[in-house]
C-alpha cells in the first residue's frame, strides 16, 4: 500500500514543526508540543528525521519565545534567570524532548500504517 503522504525533506518537517509549535504555544498549553512534533514527524516519515525535526522545531520555537519575552520585558526575564539560572535551558530542553518524542511518534505512525519496501 502506498502512502498518501509524500516524503518531505527534513526542512519541510522542521518548518511545519516550528510553525505549529509557535501557534500551539499561543494556546498556553506546553503539552501540545507533542502534537507539534507529531505533525513534523508525519512529514519526515523516517524516525531519525522525525525526531530531529520535532526536537529542533520546538527548541527553536521556544527559544524565539524567550527572545520575544526578553525584548518585551528584559527585567522580568533577568530576574527569573537570576533566581533559577538553569530556567531557560531546562525549559527549552523540556520542549525539545516533547517535540522529539512527538516527531518519533509521528514518523513511526506513518511507517506502521504505510510500510515501504524501499528501506
Amino acid at each position: 500500500m502506498s502512502s498518501p503522504l509524500r516524503r518531505h525533506g527534513l526542512w519541510a518537517a522542521l518548518l511545519v514543526t516550528l510553525a505549529s509549535a509557535a501557534l500551539l504555544e499561543l494556546l498556553g498549553l506546553w503539552q501540545t508540543m507533542l502534537l507539534a512534533g507529531f505533525l513534523g514527524g508525519l512529514l519526515a516519515r523516517r524516525l531519525v528525521r522525525g525526531v530531529l525535526a520535532g526536537f529542533l522545531g520546538t527548541i527553536i520555537a521556544w527559544s524565539l519565545y524567550f527572545v520575544a519575552f526578553w525584548l518585551l520585558s528584559p527585567l522580568s526575564l533577568t530576574v527569573a534567570f537570576k533566581q533559577v539560572p538553569e530556567f531557560v535551558f531546562l525549559t527549552v530542553a523540556l520542549g525539545g524532548v516533547l517535540g522529539g518524542l512527538g516527531g518519533a511518534l509521528g514518523s513511526l505512525f506513518v511507517m506502521v500504517l504505510f510500510p515501504s519496501s524501499e528501506r
